[in-house]
């Protein structure tokens, strides 16, 4: 999520990433979501290439018709838990 200029490759990528992996506040097998809110609470940049691709990525996910209901839903709902994690 710290690319800049996000395609559709990286895309399939953190889709990839997010059904593979939970969401949560571990470091064991899991996206650490406090430890990414930490790091991005510190760099504005940061945060805001990554919001925007977060962004990007859900939009995405919406569109994508490859996709099941269920490794939709699943996408979406960890962007939202990496988005609005504290």
């Amino acid at each position: 999520m710290q690319i800049v200029e996000i395609n559709e490759k990286d895309l399939k990528d953190s889709i990839v990433l997010l059904r593979a992996h939970t969401v949560g506040d571990t470091d064991k097998d899991t996206i650490n979501a406090k430890r990414i809110a930490k790091l991005l609470a510190d760099d504005w940049g940061f945060y805001y290439t990554v919001t925007t691709n977060l962004k990007k990525l859900k939009d995405y996910t919406l569109m994508n018709k490859d996709l099941t209901e269920e490794e939709t839903l699943k996408t979406l709902k960890s962007v939202y838990t990496v988005k609005n994690s504290r």
